[in-house]
This record gives structure tokens, sequence and C-alpha cells, in this order.
């Protein structure tokens, strides 16, 4: 990772403890499960609302008959 700006001027350097760096890990990666399984959710939602589409729309051959 690059050295990231300081923007905060110190006179000894500010390091996070192994526990809490631990603790934010695990809240990032619950975090990212959430959102993998909330796009997960929208996806399959999308696919059910398309084929209730396709099972709901009126056929080519439906639309023969009015000409």
């Amino acid at each position: 990772m690059a050295r990231q700006l300081s923007l905060l001027e110190t006179r000894r350097p500010w390091v996070l403890s192994q526990a809490t760096r631990a603790v934010g890990r695990r809240g990032v990666a619950e975090a990212r499960a959430a959102l993998a399984a909330a796009r997960e959710a929208a996806e399959a939602r999308a696919r059910r609302a398309a084929e209730r589409d396709r099972r709901t729309a009126p056929s080519a051959a439906q639309h023969d008959h009015a000409a």
C-alpha cells in the first residue's frame, strides 16, 4: 500500500493495536458479506421479475389475430 498522507502532525507515530486491526478486519469482512448477500438477493428478485414478465407478456401469436 502506498504511504498515506498524514493529516495530523504528531510527535510519535500513531499505531493501531493488533486487536484493533483484527476488529476492523472482521468488520470489513462482515460488511463485504452483507453487500454480497444484498447483491445476490437483488439479482434473484430481478430474475424472478423478468421470468414473471415473460410469462405474462402477450405472445406474438396473440398479436396476429388482431389484424
